[in-house]
């Protein structure tokens, strides 16, 4: 960004007078220098605060996403095409956001060049020689995306660019983020050629999605949790047949989310089995989008013909 002072002479009025103007670098998306096919962006963790001040060091912030041992690559211009609904779940998110009051959001990349001991992600879409942020330039070859302070301070989401300067997660709730990236605007031609990111998150374009259902299963004796449980979303048809709409694997803590559901009703069934140990499937009728159901209790089988469970 450059800013230049401008001096205009007082004709009739006498004098003289500065204006500060500050230019843009522009953005790029229109051949022959841009008209993209990928934006790629490599994502180390997402972090929120209830503080809209706070700084990237300061303590109380909240993980969302941890994902430093094993970067997940994203295509922004993806995000743009499709939905941008439960950016969190698509990232690997199992829990959703925590109950709370948010002001601030920072989502993390990877170096281009990182240290040894960082993970990096098992394929590189960007190549070789390109770094892990990149773009992709229709008919045309691969190019570094430049950071700034986006890997060790994170890209900045604060609340002018929440909708509401805030997000409120309610007790009993379960929701998720829909971010939508302005990426032709986030991308800068510098004058040496190369491209550089700068983050554009328009006011409003950040907000909750609520279209999810999550939960933690959990074994009946002593509530330890279940990993590798098999949880399936159904709904009734036309017929009033159950149908399985989703389906997920816990995750090593026992929880699971689903994210984005359509409106409507649901019955969750779980099953398991741990090592020696065989559970009954339990099923949680009528479980309405939005919902966090807690802790999901599963009773081991306690021989051939017996049916236990919670209904």
């Amino acid at each position: 960004m450059k800013t230049y002072d401008v001096f205009i002479a007082g004709g009739g009025i006498g004098g003289t007078g500065t204006v500060a103007t500050t230019i843009s670098d522009p953005p790029v998306c229109k051949a022959p220098i841009g008209d993209f096919a990928h934006v790629w962006v490599t994502i180390t963790r997402v972090r929120a605060h209830t503080s809209a001040n706070a700084g990237p060091n300061d303590s109380g912030w909240v993980g969302l996403v941890d994902l430093r041992d094993t970067p997940l690559q994203i295509d922004l211009l993806d995000l743009e095409k499709t939905t941008t609904d439960c950016i969190l779940t698509q990232l690997g998110s199992t829990s959703g956001i925590p109950a709370g009051q948010y002001q601030q959001i920072r989502l993390y990349l990877l170096s281009n060049s990182p240290a040894a001991n960082e993970a990096t992600p098992p394929s590189n879409n960007c190549g070789s020689y390109n770094g892990y942020n990149c773009v992709v330039v229709s008919g045309g070859g691969t190019e570094t995306l430049q950071l700034s302070s986006e890997v060790q301070t994170g890209i900045k989401i604060p609340s002018g660019q929440i909708a509401g300067g805030h997000f409120t997660v309610p007790a009993g709730q379960v929701v998720d983020l829909n971010i939508d990236f302005d990426a032709c605007a986030s991308i800068v031609l510098q004058g040496n050629g190369k491209y550089r990111l700068k983050p554009v998150l328009h006011a409003g374009e950040i907000s909750l999605s609520t279209t999810a259902v999550s939960g933690r299963v959990v074994d009946s004796d002593g509530g330890a949790s279940i990993g590798n449980a098999i949880v399936l979303l159904e709904q009734k048809d036309a017929e009033n047949i159950d149908r399985v709409i989703m389906q997920k694997l816990t995750d090593t803590n026992g929880r699971f989310i689903f994210c984005p559901v359509p409106n409507g009703t649901y019955d969750v069934v779980v099953s398991a089995k741990n090592g020696t140990t065989i559970y009954n499937a339990t099923i949680t009728l009528s479980v309405g989008v939005g919902t966090a159901m807690g802790d999901i209790k599963l009773y081991p089988a306690t021989g051939t013909g017996t049916i236990k469970g919670n209904v």
